[in-house]
C-alpha cells in the first residue's frame, strides 16, 4: 500500500483438481500466466497496465514469444480503440491493435470486456 491505496498485484485462481502450472514470463510488463491442462493445454495470461504507463511494442512482442501457441490474454491495459467499443483511440490502443494484427489474434468483446486469444488452435 502507498498512501493507504492498494497497488500492484494480479492473481489467478485455479481449482486444485485441474492440472496446472505457473508459466514464468521474463518481461518488464509483469504479467502473470498459468497453463491449464484439460483436453489440451492452454495458457491464460493476465496483465495490468496503469493509465500512465507507456507500452513498448518490443515488450508485448516478447510476451507472445514466451506464451504457448494456445493462449488467452486478459487484463486491464487502459488501451482505447474503436475496434473494441471505445469512442476514441490512444497510443496504447494503437499498439494493441498492431499486436492483434501482427500475431493474428482474435478479439472477443461484448463492448465492455475484451479478450485477445491466439486463433490457430
Amino acid at each position: 500500500m502507498i498512501n493507504g491505496k492498494p497497488i500492484g498485484g494480479l492473481s489467478t485462481l485455479v481449482r486444485n483438481y485441474i492440472p496446472h502450472r505457473e508459466t514464468n514470463l521474463t518481461i518488464p510488463l509483469q504479467p502473470k500466466a498459468v497453463s491449464i491442462s484439460a483436453h489440451k493445454t492452454i495458457t491464460i495470461c493476465l496483465i495490468y497496465l496503469p493509465p500512465t504507463s507507456i507500452l513498448n511494442p518490443k515488450e508485448i512482442n516478447r510476451l507472445d514469444d514466451q506464451l504457448s501457441s494456445r493462449y488467452i490474454l486478459v487484463g486491464d491495459m487502459n488501451a482505447h480503440s474503436i475496434i473494441w467499443g471505445c469512442k476514441d483511440i490512444n497510443d496504447k490502443g494503437r499498439k494493441i491493435e498492431h499486436f492483434i494484427a501482427q500475431y493474428q489474434l482474435c478479439l472477443l468483446t461484448n463492448g465492455k470486456t475484451h479478450i485477445y486469444s491466439s486463433c490457430n488452435w
